[in-house]
């Protein structure tokens, strides 16, 4: 009875019609998916699965049907042992060449399937049926796709931003050990982010953070390099559980008056001054900038591709912290370096000299950054002739700086007169002002029909602002930095 309901179940759910169906082709497919079937082999795996899938869907007797749903059933099972134990679902990204397998473990009810084919649905701009898949996958145990559900409800991304939902989505998948929840409540409980109607409580945080390193640490990769990788990762971790401590019950205003390190504050603060530790940086300012894209004035802005954009430590100029580089390749294209002068930098002597130098190295590449953004949309505004240039390049950038500062270091509290006073020279900071003067909306956003209007004017044909594409230049595509999200 079991068996025939199970058939019954499996006839509805692969959606066949037997009005086709064809016994030899189905045996054929049949012996087909047991010569290739490995198990030790998650692609032989996969593949006898859909083999298998798709002979059920092809046989026409009563017999072979049943036959092929006990066999299918078992290589599903197998599999799903095999992935549980060797597939870190942290480091899983839907891949387009397997997207039938996707929707088949999607419709055989599979909830890895329903959050791949989701992912695969949402890249692809299919939005709506994406986050369908992504709710039935959480709502069957997947704690990856509770995860992505937890981002969604918080971010808006294709729903109302709902606070109390996502957080209640982000524990879910931390009780299903998934690590990246454990981080990010680690993040939103040291920050006591609103975002996730989080509030501040040092100590959880920090108990949080200890078990991700746990469940990190438990995976030992069979790729050595990725292992190694791993690693690494969670000796960043440790450091900036170690970080933690030491602020625990701590007056952080000692350090510097109105101060508190956000999480992403510790997080930077881990990573070397090289040029790999500097790009790893600027990943995570970047992804810090569009997540609130109108607070750092970048929401009329195309995004950037950090993989296409060199970083580079520079030779010594005494005169800059940092420069944004641009050349265009044609009227439609642009390449872009960032260059950071650390040499310049003030020298750490002791706790709070360290944590200045933190924020100007960090506080500089978010600057440098936001020459980019602008320099993929506006072109004439940068002309040097132009009476403005100073005024608005460097108001926009000194702007986005500010907001990143006040918010990563400052946890809101620093004002815009004493950033332009401690963090600007004398000229930048008067630029940081008129910007603020001439170019804000009274929510404090960048009203982008200024910004246009000067393009124009600067502009010797009357053009507007003109979306660039970022190309690479010959130091070609450059990785991201492991686990980044």
């Amino acid at each position: 009875m079991l068996i025939r309901k199970f058939l019954l179940m499996a006839t509805f759910l692969l959606g066949c019609s037997v009005t086709w169906a064809d016994d030899a082709q189905a045996r054929q497919m049949v012996q087909s998916a047991r010569a290739i079937y490995d198990a030790d082999s998650l692609y032989a795996q996969e593949r006898a699965f859909e083999q298998l899938y798709d002979a059920y869907g092809q046989a026409h007797s009563y017999d072979l049907r049943l036959s092929i749903s006990e066999e299918l059933l078992t290589v599903y099972r197998n599999y799903g042992a095999y992935v549980k134990n060797h597939v870190a679902s942290f480091l899983e990204e839907s891949d387009e060449k397997k997207e039938s397998l996707y929707r088949k473990l999607a419709n055989y009810g599979d909830a890895r399937g329903k959050r791949l084919y989701g992912q695969l649905l949402y890249k692809k701009g299919e939005m709506s049926s994406g986050l369908a898949k992504f709710a039935e996958a959480a709502s069957l145990g997947d704690a990856a796709a509770a995860y992505f559900m937890a981002e969604i409800n918080c971010y808006g991304l294709g729903v109302a931003r709902d606070a109390e939902r996502a957080y209640e989505w982000l524990v879910i998948a931390a009780q299903r050990n998934y690590e990246p929840a454990m981080q990010e409540l680690a993040a939103i409980h040291w920050d006591g982010d609103g975002n996730w109607n989080a509030e501040r409580n040092q100590r959880v945080s920090a108990e949080f953070l200890d078990k991700a390193i746990v469940l990190y640490s438990q995976w030992k990769l069979a790729d050595s390099g990725l292992h190694a990788e791993l690693q690494t990762y969670i000796e960043s971790l440790r450091r900036i559980r170690a970080e933690m401590q030491s602020f625990i019950g701590y007056d952080t205003g000692k350090v510097i008056a109105g101060f508190y390190p956000s999480y992403l504050a510790l997080r930077l603060s881990t990573y070397s001054e090289n040029e790999a530790g500097l790009r790893a940086r600027a990943y995570y300012i970047k992804s810090q900038l569009i997540k609130y894209g109108g607070t750092y004035h970048l929401a009329g802005l195309p995004n950037i591709d950090l993989s296409k954009i060199p970083i580079r430590l520079s030779v010594s100029e005494p005169q800059w912290l940092g420069q944004a580089k641009r050349s265009f390749t044609s009227s439609d294209s642009i390449n872009l370096q960032i260059d950071v002068h650390v040499e310049n930098f003030s020298d750490i002597t002791d706790e709070t000299s360290r944590w200045r130098r933190e924020i100007a190295i960090n506080g500089t590449i978010a600057h440098e950054m936001a020459h980019c953004f602008l320099f993929c949309k506006y072109y004439h505004i940068f002309n040097s002739d132009y009476i403005y240039r100073k005024q608005l390049v460097e108001g926009h950038a000194n702007n986005a700086e500010y907001a990143f500062v006040n918010t990563v270091y400052f946890y809101q509290g620093m004002s815009a007169e004493r950033f332009a006073r401690e963090h600007c020279s004398v000229d930048y900071g008067n630029y940081f002002r008129w910007y603020r003067n001439h170019c804000l909306l009274p929510n404090g956003t960048t009203d982008w029909s200024v910004i246009e209007w000067h393009e124009r004017v600067a502009s010797p044909t009357g053009e507007g602002g003109k979306v660039r594409t970022l190309v690479p230049g010959p130091d070609g595509i450059f990785k991201a930095p492991f686990l980044f999200r």
